[in-house]
C-alpha cells in the first residue's frame, strides 16, 4: 500500500506530472494498492481512479497550503493504511506534509527531488526559498528513509546538501510510441526544442545561439514547441524580436501522437537547460530516432 504525494499533475508538459502518474499506473499493474495525493489546481481531463485531490487552503498559492491534505496524511499514518509514503518534489507544503506525517513512526518515506536539489534550482526562484528550506522543508526531510535520484548528477546533488540516507539511482521510465521510420531528408531542416517555456530550460541561451548561426545555416529553421509557464513565452518572443531572428517558430504545445510526429520530423533536438535531473524530452527524442 503506497501513497504517492505530488503538488500537481495538471500540467501535462511537466516531467513530474507525467512520470508520477505513469509510475502509479505501472505499480497498480504490478498488483500494488496505490493512492496519488495531489492538490486540486485545475479540473482533470480524465479522472484517475487512484487519484485523491485536496483543495487549497488560505495562503499564497505558490506554497500550496492544504490543511485537508495534511489531516488526511496524518490520519492514513495513524490508521496504518500505508506501508510506504513516496513524496515527489520539494518547496511546497504538500512536499512538507509527508515528513510530518511519518515522524516518529516506522513507515518509510521515499523522496524523489525531481531536479529540485540542483545548485541552479536551489539558488533561483522565490526569495523566500532559504526561509522555506530552513524552517519547513529541510526539517521535514529528517524523516526520509531513502532518496530516489533519477541520475548520477542528482545523486551528487543529494550528497552535496549533506544528506547521508541511502539513495537509489533509477532513471525515469518513458512511454515509447510504435517506432516509425523518419521522413526522407528534406531541403529544409528542423532544429527542435520541445518542453515547457520556462526559465530553467535555457531558451534565452538557445535564441542567442540561433542569432549567431542562423546566417550560416539558411536551410535550417528553429521550432520551439511547448506551453507557456508564468508568462515566460512572451518574454522569449520579445527576445526573438529584439535579436531579429529568422526562421524561428513558436508553435505552442503538442501532446500525444502530435508530439511524437514533431520529434520524428526534426533533424536535431536541443535542450540547452540550466538545470536538468533527467530530461524526459531527451529520452523521447532519442526514442523517435532524432539526435539530441
Amino acid at each position: 500500500r503506497v501513497i504517492h504525494v505530488v503538488s500537481a499533475i495538471s500540467e501535462e508538459a511537466s516531467g513530474p506530472s507525467y512520470a508520477v502518474k505513469r509510475l502509479c499506473e505501472e505499480l497498480i499493474h504490478l498488483g500494488h494498492q496505490v493512492t496519488l495525493a495531489t492538490l486540486d489546481w485545475a479540473p482533470m481531463p480524465a479522472p484517475l481512479p487512484f487519484l485523491k485531490t485536496f483543495p487549497l487552503g488560505i495562503g499564497p498559492r505558490r506554497l500550496g497550503r492544504s490543511p485537508e491534505m495534511k489531516a488526511w496524511l496524518l490520519a492514513q499514518v495513524r490508521q496504518k493504511n500505508a506501508d510506504i509514503i513516496h513524496n515527489h518534489g520539494i518547496w511546497m507544503m504538500p512536499n512538507v506534509y509527508p515528513g510530518w506525517a511519518v515522524k516518529q513512526t516506522r513507515i518509510p518515506l521515499v523522496v524523489s527531488p525531481h531536479g529540485t536539489f540542483s545548485e541552479w534550482a536551489m539558488t533561483h526562484g522565490s526569495k523566500l526559498k532559504p526561509i522555506i528550506w530552513y524552517l519547513l522543508q529541510k526539517p521535514s526531510l529528517k524523516s526520509v528513509s531513502c532518496f530516489h535520484a533519477t541520475s548520477e548528477e542528482e545523486y551528487l546533488d543529494i550528497r552535496r546538501l549533506g544528506f547521508k540516507e541511502p539513495v537509489a539511482i533509477i532513471p525515469i521510465g518513458i512511454d515509447i510510441t510504435h517506432f516509425l521510420p523518419k521522413p526522407s531528408e528534406r531541403i529544409n531542416k528542423t532544429l527542435l526544442f520541445l518542453g515547457r517555456i520556462h526559465k530553467t530550460k535555457g531558451l534565452d541561451i538557445l535564441l542567442q545561439a540561433w542569432s549567431r548561426v542562423q546566417g550560416s545555416f539558411t536551410d535550417w529553421h528553429l521550432r520551439i514547441v511547448g506551453p507557456d509557464n508564468n508568462g515566460y513565452l512572451e518574454e522569449m518572443k520579445r527576445l526573438a524580436s529584439k535579436l531579429k531572428l529568422e526562421r524561428c517558430e513558436f508553435a505552442g504545445p503538442l501532446y500525444g501522437e502530435q508530439k511524437w510526429v514533431a520529434y520524428r520530423n526534426a533533424n536535431l533536438f536541443v535542450l540547452p537547460t540550466y538545470s536538468e535531473n533527467f530530461g524526459i524530452a531527451v529520452a523521447e527524442a532519442l526514442a523517435a530516432g532524432t539526435p539530441a
